[in-house]
């Protein structure tokens, strides 16, 4: 839920509260994302709000909207942002009754940081800043300059610098459909074209003095850089950290730009020992689900017999039909295959019961189904669920016989103790899969 601080001008700034209070054994951390993204988008993507999850594992994250982007009020692009930005910090701070705390930012957020350290040294006790893109003297000029440029062409709605200039940015998600629909959303939301020049005129210009704000900074920080970053060098973080009394440089692996591309929990441990001096665990995004596939057996055959139109029919009272059996078993239908579906169960016991009703509703009007069940980890992508173990379930599937349930030794073992028995079919080699895997065909559903 947003909440918002006044600053002294009476200019509204937008801000958002995750976790408790600080304890003794934790702390208050000040998060500025970079970029245009407003902060109410972070949690529609899930490694984004994986990356602020594990900072809420650090202590009380809040997270600042800054003027001029999304929620907040407008800004005087004119004037100093960066320092506007740094004091609207103090006032959110102000908000939420915190004496001092920790600055974390990435990109302009990253620079956002490092001003706040700069100009309120005794309400900053530390800082982190991911490719804060600060030139000294022409250590990374050239680049910014080249980035203001294609920056201005982007705005200018060139969508072939607009698609170069995104799979630059995270190419670790460059081929993530949702990634992609996020990234154009979030920067719609942030601002329009006008304001969206205007942040990156102001943001990618000349820096008064930016060696005595450094030079002003006595909080530790930590300059963070990731190794194969295309836009921004690598020299340029380097002379950063060296040009603050307090700075220490850390150069962490992957080519992305953003904290919430690539390795996010890696980032993250690296961060939660800096600013803590401990490691923190991230409860995991892994979650164990038992997972059925099934196809019609014949289908192509049925069709040719009955004609477009019937089998159309035929599929829709197949759909109804699977959409009852999982229901009534606590199945969640992820997609349909065509003559198929991927379902997906809390555990073994409920996959195989809903399982065996599926294949006596879709036998009652007259067809076969083979079915594949297994129980692995999974990768929650939105509404959808990725991994290892879903291709698994799907060559299990394939293995399976016209009216066969079909279950992996994983499905066996967790529902041992249960109702369901089972019949060894052996090892099969999966294709894809490294090792084989033994098989087992359903005999009575538990």
């Amino acid at each position: 839920m947003l909440d918002y601080a006044r600053n002294p001008d009476g200019a509204q700034v937008a801000f958002r509260v995750v976790g408790d209070a600080p304890t003794t054994a934790s702390r208050t951390v000040v998060y500025v994302p970079g970029l245009l993204y407003p902060i109410e988008v972070i949690d529609d993507d899930p490694p984004y709000a994986r990356f602020v999850q594990g900072l809420a594992a650090i202590g009380r994250v809040v997270i600042v909207e800054r003027r001029g982007i999304g929620a907040s009020d407008p800004i005087d692009w004119d004037g100093d942002v960066f320092a506007a930005w740094a004091d609207d910090v103090m006032c959110v701070l102000d908000a939420v009754g915190v004496e001092r705390a920790a600055v974390v930012g990435y990109a302009s957020g990253g620079r956002v940081a490092l001003t706040a350290a700069a100009r309120h040294p005794d309400r900053v006790d530390g800082v982190v800043a991911m490719h804060a893109g600060v030139a000294l003297g022409d250590i990374g000029r050239a680049e910014r300059d080249m980035l203001r440029v294609a920056l201005a062409a982007a705005v200018d709605r060139d969508a072939q610098v607009a698609s170069a200039m995104r799979s630059a940015t995270d190419p670790s998600r460059a081929d993530d459909r949702s990634y992609q629909e996020w990234f154009e959303r979030g920067g719609r939301l942030g601002a329009g074209p006008h304001a969206a020049a205007s942040f990156w005129r102001a943001v990618l210009g000349e820096t008064e003095d930016i060696e005595s704000l450094l030079g002003a900074i006595r909080a530790p920080t930590l300059v963070l850089h990731r190794s194969q970053q295309m836009l921004l060098p690598l020299d340029a973080s380097r002379a950063l950290a060296a040009a603050i009394p307090t700075g220490e440089f850390r150069e962490v692996p992957g080519p992305d730009l953003s904290p919430n591309c690539g390795d996010v929990d890696g980032l993250i441990a690296v961060i939660a020992e800096y600013l803590t001096g401990r490691a923190v665990a991230l409860a995991t995004d892994r979650p164990l689900r038992a997972l059925v596939f099934t196809d019609l057996v014949g289908s192509t055959e049925t069709l040719s017999e009955v004609g477009d139109v019937r089998w159309r029919q035929i599929l829709d009272l197949h759909d109804g039909l699977v959409r009852k059996a999982l229901e009534r078993n606590g199945g969640h239908l992820l997609k349909s295959t065509g003559d198929g579906v991927l379902a997906v169960f809390e555990n073994a016991s409920r996959a195989l019961r809903g399982a065996a009703e599926l294949r006596a509703a879709i036998g009652s009007i007259g067809l076969d189904v083979r079915i594949g069940v297994h129980v692995a980890e999974v990768e929650i992508r939105g509404d959808d669920i990725a991994g290892l173990g879903v291709h698994v379930a799907a060559r299990i599937m394939h293995r399976a016989g016209a009216g066969d349930i079909l279950a992996s030794d994983a499905v066996v073992q967790v529902a041992m103790g249960g109702d369901a028995t089972f019949e060894s079919v052996g090892l099969h080699e999966l294709r894809g899969i490294e090792r084989p895997i033994e098989l087992a065909r359903l005999v009575t559903e538990s």
